[in-house]
């Protein structure tokens, strides 16, 4: 009988304070599992943003790299030559996008939007000061703190007189032959 009632377990004291140590550790792993799963998801989103800008970019890049003719013109210019029946090319910022399309075409397609960027942006063709056979494509996104920056070197289009027309806006015209 003194054996049955000699037995030691655990007092409540000792329950309640390993139960607090387990219930630290606990909070501490899962505070960590929802810091690192927010630090995945914004850098996952930030790659995709980074992908779609630097596609774009690239997209406009390779347009203008073909080109024989180019101009940097306002939004208003390409709207006034839209239905003139041109052999011209555009690409400009419209509305929150940027679109491509050509004159003697009524439909345009979208390069990029500010859903794809969930944030808002501004672009602008520009001429280089220093290089002037530079054409600057600059996509500035409100999030971000420097513009990202393309330059298309001119004097390896087709033909090596073309010179750039117009400065500093936001939509280009460019032709192919």
């Amino acid at each position: 009988m003194k054996k049955l009632l000699n037995k030691k377990g655990y007092t409540l004291i000792e329950i309640i304070i390993s139960m607090s140590i387990f219930s630290v550790a606990l909070v501490m792993i899962i505070g960590f599992y929802v810091n690192f799963t927010r630090f995945h998801d914004n850098i996952e989103t930030n790659s995709l943003i980074n992908t779609n800008i630097i596609n774009a970019l690239n997209y406009m890049k390779y347009s203008v790299d073909e080109a024989t003719y180019l101009e940097i013109v306002s939004k208003e210019d390409i709207e006034k030559n839209k239905n003139k029946g041109l052999d011209y090319k555009y690409i400009m910022l419209d509305d929150g996008k940027i679109v491509s399309g050509q004159f003697n075409n009524v439909s345009n397609s979208i390069i990029l939007d500010k859903e794809q960027l969930n944030e808002d942006f501004t672009l602008i063709f520009k001429k280089d000061t220093k290089y002037p056979s530079n054409l600057i494509i600059e996509l500035s996104v409100m999030g971000m703190d420097n513009p990202l920056t393309s330059y298309v070197n001119i004097q390896n289009m087709q033909y090596s007189n073309s010179s750039i027309k117009g400065d500093n806006d936001v939509a280009i015209i460019y032709k192919n032959e």
